[in-house]
């Protein structure tokens, strides 16, 4: 019953790590323009940009952790002038701990609504900056990240994300089901591990993707449990076992009681609903390198959004609000659960009911999501000062709001003694009613009782 938790329930979550060593500068440039075309942003199909998108799968070993099995999912760039038409359609694994497949096309993937990508093309000529993506407890790299890989490869970027066994993303029974605190231990460590095969194939000159990537520009990224991942590959987790020890009849493995350290290769952060409820205040506060926290607003899951960004200490840091959107909005499980059914990835009719519970009409449509998630982690990542403003938020964007930790006023810790933090409730300057236009409130640094199981619980009530 446990491996139907995420399905059957909620999913707020996660991800690792911790340190006790000092904090990495950000590099001056670390953001700066790596392709001239910034294109328009048409929706999830039809966004412009300079380069085609290519794809290799690898599967890696861990032997520090008994030979634990990392897939890991590469989407790059591709000079549109090379592809010829002798390029197939790329193959994703759906079932990466299982070699005999299966296997869905591209054009599968096309059908729902994303871009079009091929199997093993030649990549642009590099070096492009390196992004490193984990996926939400029980995702996959393609079901969490497809839109944010594909689009960013797009856009000049290679993408590597990794599926994190003992997910039981499949529901293939072969796997286990991890605790919370062990999909949190050892995400960030499936992270750092697939990063150092990315670097080492970046220098092998017999391979395909020799000079591929930027060694001096590499961001993490992730969605719920992999955005946590995220912040702790920046910043550390002291005891990863303290703030996931949340379910009273599954207790948390011993062996997670035990740090994880920050990896200084990475230099930029793009947590997307990340979660940090798993992180003390602290540890969200040694965060000093480029971020851009993206997720719901305020009115739909309080102060979760600003808590990590009242903390983090690197600069820019932005917080992005969107309205009328759910956990799932920031993931493609809605688009690709679909896919994975007609697949055999659920068991007959799962897919249909999950989606129809999680994926309601009425809200901000996932093409629009899509579309402003991309826009905005683009601009963070050239560092596209037009875009980010606050008044590009209202004068643009009406379904966004836009914060800056570095201007004064926008957001303030209470330090010393104090165990709050001061945030705003809204963007000034957006109308949601005269009681909150601009209104700050306050909340606990380390609030008690901040699982997430009782997140869920009481975002279910405040629905």
């Amino acid at each position: 019953m446990k491996r139907l938790l995420w399905l059957l329930a909620v999913p707020l979550l996660l991800a690792t790590a911790c340190t006790d060593q000092d904090p990495v500068a950000p590099e001056e440039d670390v953001l700066t323009a790596v392709v001239a075309d910034r294109g328009g942003m048409k929706g999830a199909r039809g966004m412009d940009a300079p380069y085609a998108v290519g794809f290799n799968f690898f599967m890696i070993h861990d032997e520090t952790r008994e030979g634990r099995p990392i897939p890991v999912y590469v989407w790059y760039p591709v000079d549109p002038a090379e592809i010829n038409g002798s390029f197939p359609e790329a193959m994703i694994p759906l079932f990466p701990f299982d070699e005999s497949g299966p296997y869905a096309p591209s054009s599968e993937f096309e059908d729902a609504g994303f871009r079009a990508v091929l199997q093993d093309p030649p990549p642009a000529r590099g070096p492009f900056p390196l992004i490193m993506y984990s996926p939400g407890w029980q995702g996959t790299a393609y079901n969490s990240g497809y839109t944010f890989a594909t689009e960013l490869a797009a856009r000049g970027f290679v993408v590597a994300a990794v599926t994190h066994w003992g997910d039981q993303s499949t529901m293939n029974p072969a796997e286990p089901f991890d605790h919370l605190g062990m999909a949190s231990y050892n995400r960030p460590r499936d992270v750092s591990k697939a990063l150092d095969s990315m670097l080492g194939w970046n220098a092998d000159d017999t391979g395909p993707m020799f000079g591929l990537m930027d060694t001096g520009r590499i961001g993490a990224a992730g969605w719920s449990l992999g955005g946590y991942a995220a912040m702790v590959l920046a910043a550390g987790d002291d005891l990863v076992c303290d703030r996931a020890d949340v379910f009273p009849d599954w207790p948390v493995p011993p062996e997670t009681c035990a740090p994880s350290f920050p990896d200084p290769r990475i230099s930029f952060l793009i947590p997307m609903d990340g979660s940090n409820q798993l992180l003390h205040f602290h540890e969200l506060a040694r965060v000093q390198v480029p971020v851009l926290g993206m997720g719901q607003e305020w009115s739909q899951v309080g102060p979760w959004q600003a808590r990590q960004h009242a903390a983090f200490g690197g600069k820019p840091a932005y917080r992005v609000d969107f309205l009328g959107t759910r956990h799932f909005s920031f993931a493609n499980l809605c688009s690709v659960f679909p896919i994975m059914g007609a697949y055999g990835a659920f068991p007959p009719g799962m897919a249909e009911w999950w989606v129809s519970q999680n994926c309601p009409p009425g809200e901000l449509a996932l093409d629009e999501v899509r579309r402003l998630v991309v826009k905005y982690a683009y601009a963070f990542l050239i560092h596209d000062k037009s875009v980010l403003t606050p008044g590009h938020a209202i004068s643009r964007e009406g379904d966004i709001e836009f914060f800056v930790t570095e201007r004064p006023g926008v957001t303030a810790v209470l330090t010393g003694a104090h165990e709050d933090f001061n945030y705003f409730m809204h963007q000034p300057g957006k109308t949601h009613g005269e009681s909150t236009v601009g209104l700050t409130a306050s909340a606990p640094k380390d609030p008690a009782g901040f699982g997430p199981m009782d997140f869920a619980t009481w975002m279910g009530r405040t629905r």
